[in-house]
């Protein structure tokens, strides 16, 4: 998120958007872990940005969700996710763990688990 700059050409403070500034560099840094194959990083972003969803672009959720479905679209091959099926293993289990009420359709379960 950009937040302007200076008369000095030096990036400006956000002021009194620290929080909201802080949730959207979180959630680019989440995107960046997850496109490099980082889990760990990117897995340490997913509660806050849960609690946070009401000021993210999109729901971490949604997000996990779409791995889960599409994760042949994602970089992978690094040692911490070795196929993309491992990654949506990965998001099935992170999307789980949020303790929501919706579920994920059973056909990502199942398409998952035979592909590993």
């Amino acid at each position: 998120m950009a937040t302007g700059k200076n008369s000095d050409g030096k990036p400006a403070h956000p002021f009194g958007r620290e929080e909201d500034v802080a949730v959207s560099q979180l959630f680019v840094c989440f995107c960046n872990n997850v496109s490099l194959g980082q889990w760990e990083q990117a897995r340490a972003c997913v509660e806050q940005l849960h609690q946070c969803r009401d000021r993210t672009p999109c729901d971490i959720q949604d997000v996990l969700k779409a791995i889960a479905e599409h994760p042949c679209d994602l970089r992978s091959g690094v040692v911490s996710v070795p196929t993309p099926h491992h990654l949506s293993w990965m998001c099935i289990t992170e999307y789980e763990r949020l303790q929501t009420q919706e579920k994920l359709p059973t056909d990502i379960y199942q398409d998952t688990e035979f592909r590993l």
